[in-house]
């Protein structure tokens, strides 16, 4: 059978297998769809306009969450990124109004994936040891980008040296990047918030 089939063909294909009305009782194509002059919808709408519906409430939910999940990382603060696989992984300090210190990682692939996930921690020196102050992280389906951030943010007017680490999964692969190890260095700062 041939991968192409005229779309009368399709259609007639699609009708042996459902359960929906037949042909005669659907609406042409080149049928206005709107109000009735009592101001109601009719009562079936073609199949047509439920796609194109369908597709533009889905690309405005993919647009707005994709939009609202970039740029988390300060790229004017001490940050650095690594190439992994087709990924790019940004891991650094998330600017905030009050001047908090927030560690934070954006994932950003060159095609879309089945799930990204990231949890990022972040580190303070208290001059002996690392202690962990904030983490956070999640997971999204079917998307390009993640970005993720930890949480609370850490104020006090006390200088200390910082460490941002995020383990990331993508489609299965699993990978986990240092600040510090990435830099050469670790940064510090006085969240003077």
């Amino acid at each position: 059978m041939s991968r192409f089939l005229p779309s009368t063909a399709i259609r007639r294909a699609s009708r042996q297998h459902s359960t929906q009305a037949p042909a005669s009782e659907e609406a042409p194509l080149t049928q206005q769809v709107g109000p009735s002059p009592r101001g109601h919808l009719p009562r079936r709408l073609p199949r047509p306009v439920l796609a194109l519906a369908a597709s533009a409430c889905t690309l405005a939910l993919g647009l707005g969450a994709a939009s609202a999940a970039q740029a988390q990382v300060n790229p004017a603060g001490p940050h650095h990124v690594w190439a992994w696989g087709d990924c790019s992984v940004t891991l650094g300090n998330v600017k905030t109004s009050n001047g908090a210190a927030v560690g934070g990682a954006d994932i950003t692939c060159g095609h879309y994936r089945g799930s990204i996930t990231a949890y990022v921690y972040l580190y303070r020196y208290n001059g002996s040891s690392w202690v962990r102050v904030g983490s956070g992280g999640g997971t999204d389906y079917n998307n390009y980008r993640l970005s993720a951030w930890t949480a609370p943010p850490v104020c006090g007017n006390w200088t200390s040296y910082w460490d941002d680490v995020v383990t990331v999964n993508v489609d299965g692969s699993q990978q986990s990047f240092d600040l510090g190890s990435g830099l050469g260095y670790y940064p510090e700062y006085a969240p003077t918030c």
